[in-house]
């Protein structure tokens, strides 16, 4: 191998990063029911569910690919918690490849905004998970907190 061709590998290495090892908050696996409108235009809210929840965010799955840089107002419904966490949040990865065959769109969304009470939740239920699974990356779910 030329010493030509080595930075060129070691940047594409760089570029396949794994995306978990460049998140700022461990996610928690957890499908729970996603109420969601763009904020800027004028369709009527619709449901999706997540893919995984953080503080910081969530992976949306939805009927429809959302537009990159979009803005929503969120609402997340949590079975174990007795009204929904509210949040306003941005479309910072969007994909509409349907790849589990369930015909929907996956996107990655950003919290903006979350009241102070919806945060300090969505710290406990991370948290229980962490605890419960370990800091190995994503964290597996399923069980009631």
């Amino acid at each position: 191998m030329s010493e030509q061709g080595r930075p060129e590998q070691e940047a594409n290495q760089h570029a396949q990063t794994n995306i978990a090892d460049r998140r700022r908050h461990l996610r928690f696996l957890d499908e729970v029911k996603v109420r969601f409108r763009d904020i800027e235009g004028s369709e009527p809210s619709c449901w999706g569910r997540s893919r995984d929840l953080s503080i910081g965010g969530l992976g949306l799955a939805t009927p429809q690919a959302l537009k990159m840089g979009s803005h929503l107002a969120l609402e997340i419904h949590i079975d174990s918690e007795p009204a929904p966490i509210v949040a306003l949040g941005r479309v910072v990865r969007a994909s509409d490849d349907d790849q589990n065959g369930e015909n929907e769109a996956h996107s990655g969304v950003e919290f903006l905004w979350l009241s102070v009470e919806d945060r300090a939740n969505l710290a406990r239920l991370s948290t229980y998970f962490q605890d419960k699974y370990g800091t190995s990356g994503d964290l597996a779910s399923g069980d009631p907190v």
